[in-house]
């Protein structure tokens, strides 16, 4: 017997193909606009929860579905530093101002769109507002960038210093056994 909950939301999710593919076709002006505000297609590349997006009142609910049931299959929980820096920034259910997901639009214009971007290099540390500002030109003030930044979460922050502190103490561990 075919579970219709299941053919439902599986039809709902090929829709996202169809929105996300190249085109101007006129069906996608009203869902694409509605969608604006967090970032168009680039809301299914996010690791998002439907609870803190800030989704237009006028979005249709098949559109609210399709955007539900694929937030039930892109489900991601960051394990290490590397998948840390490697999640978009906007969107994501991890980084909340207000409790209710950021998306920045001239920060993603400008290809700030992963943790990563926001991080000096070989330092393992956030750019300051000053080097941000220097490296993209945003115009942004302070605020925003340090409501940004100052919205990772404890346990990114638990994992990047578990790493610091205990990667090296492995490593010199180790060394030592290979050495004997």
């Amino acid at each position: 017997m075919i579970d219709f909950t299941l053919f439902d939301k599986a039809l709902k999710i090929c829709w996202i193909r169809r929105l996300c593919s190249e085109g101007n076709q006129p069906w996608k002006l009203i869902p694409l606009r509605l969608l604006s505000n967090v970032g168009g297609t680039f809301l299914f590349y996010c690791n998002y929860n439907v609870k803190y997006l800030t989704l237009n009142a006028g979005l249709p609910t098949f559109y609210k579905d399709i955007i539900l049931h694929w937030q039930e299959l892109n489900n991601v929980i960051p394990k290490t530093m590397e998948d840390v820096l490697d999640q978009i920034i906007w969107n994501n259910r991890f980084r909340k101002i207000n409790n209710g997901s950021v998306f920045y639009q001239n920060w993603h214009l400008a290809v700030v769109n992963k943790l990563s971007s926001l991080v000096e290099g070989n330092k393992n540390r956030l750019l300051t507002f000053k080097e941000f500002f220097q490296k993209f030109s945003i115009k942004c003030n302070w605020l925003q960038y340090f409501g940004l930044t100052s919205a990772i979460l404890n346990e990114w922050k638990k994992i990047k210093l578990v790493q610091l502190i205990y990667q090296p103490l492995i490593r010199l561990l180790a060394k030592q056994y290979i050495d004997y």
